[in-house]
């Protein structure tokens, strides 16, 4: 990525050749004068392909937390699946926030690969001891260790990502 480049979102442009294509004129005065008139154009956007293309380029495919994929909760096996969903899923969609669960029988170091390979910003995973203790094991994105939280902490957390994003 070019560091130096300088981005371009908007644009605003003098239009001379709209007006004569549409024979636009409009009398400035009393007076019977007719003026060609200059149309002004402005694009917020340049254009959505490019706006995703720089946002694209910036995050380098992996997107910021309040535009991605946030959670995904993966249960170690089917005794935990009711946990995973009933309780952590729930309470992280009942907090505003996206959260998918993995309901495959792969094993969950396959569960927590592909969630990797999704780019899922949040991998919650639910055990024994999580469930046990109320607890979720929380591999976040880009980090190696793991972090064990409570779920109303991991909430607390996704709250200040999100205010925290500039």
């Amino acid at each position: 990525m070019n560091l130096m480049r300088n981005l371009q979102f908007a644009t605003i442009q003098l239009d001379f050749q709209l007006p004569l294509h549409f024979n636009l004129t409009y009398s400035a005065e009393i007076e019977t004068t007719w003026e060609r008139p200059i149309m002004i154009r402005a694009s917020i956007f340049r254009s959505f392909k490019s706006m995703f293309d720089i946002l694209f380029e910036h995050c380098k495919g992996k997107w910021p937390f309040w535009l991605s994929c946030q959670a995904i909760v993966c249960p170690v096996s089917n005794e935990y699946k009711a946990y995973g969903e009933q309780t952590v899923k729930h309470q992280v969609v009942a907090a505003g926030y996206y959260a998918d669960m993995d309901y495959s029988y792969r094993t969950i170091e396959e569960k927590v690969l592909k969630a990797q390979l999704a780019q899922y910003n949040y991998i919650l995973v639910a055990g024994e001891e999580e469930a046990t203790t109320g607890k979720v094991s929380v591999q976040v994105r880009d980090k190696k260790e793991p972090l064990v939280l409570t779920i109303q902490d991991l909430i607390e957390h996704f709250k200040e990502e999100v205010d925290n994003f500039h």
